[in-house]
């Protein structure tokens, strides 16, 4: 059940309702909704590589700047106006242009010159190959005489004794 806040002419508001009204016709501007950034990004790490999937809708590839340093990835670009001013005066206008830039810390070292981008249907797709130091590795273990120990396993017979009952006792 909602509260009717009713607002007479000529008298003051209280604070928070002073702010309430405020607020009402206010917009959000990108960058500020949600727990992340602006433009939307995911990331993904594989056995192989760290995807960056970015939605990027209006965006012109060749706008795009794209920097690997270190474990930081870069992207920064623009969403330009296009046909500004050819199709009158905007009477709504909701869709976001401008400059834009993020930077991320990627949880592994990657190799920067083997990267590739793609974009496609307003989604950039950055493949990060993992640097061949962080890939796991498979490391053969030698016996003492120089020759690899197999995988065979064998069997002991172990005498147990009864830390309980005294040697000479029986039950």
């Amino acid at each position: 059940m909602g509260i009717d806040r009713r607002y007479i002419t000529g008298t003051y508001l209280p604070l928070r309702d002073a702010i309430d009204r405020l607020m009402e016709g206010s917009v959000i501007a990108p960058g500020t909704f949600g727990s992340g950034g602006f433009p939307p990004t995911d990331i993904f790490v594989t056995d192989d590589s760290v995807m960056v999937e970015m939605s990027l809708p209006g965006v012109n590839p060749d706008d795009l700047n794209i920097s690997v340093t270190g474990d930081t990835v870069s992207i920064s670009g623009e969403v330009k106006h296009q046909h500004e001013g050819q199709k009158g005066q905007a009477v709504l206008s909701e869709i976001w242009r401008g400059k834009f830039q993020r930077s991320f810390t990627v949880p592994v070292e990657v190799d920067a010159a083997k990267a590739e981008a793609s974009y496609e249907n307003g989604l950039l797709i950055l493949t990060l190959p993992k640097s061949e130091s962080t890939k796991p590795r498979k490391i053969q273990v030698k016996g003492g005489s120089g020759q690899s120990i197999s995988g065979q396993t064998q069997k002991e017979t172990v005498p147990i004794q009864n830390q309980g009952q005294s040697s000479g006792s029986k039950s």
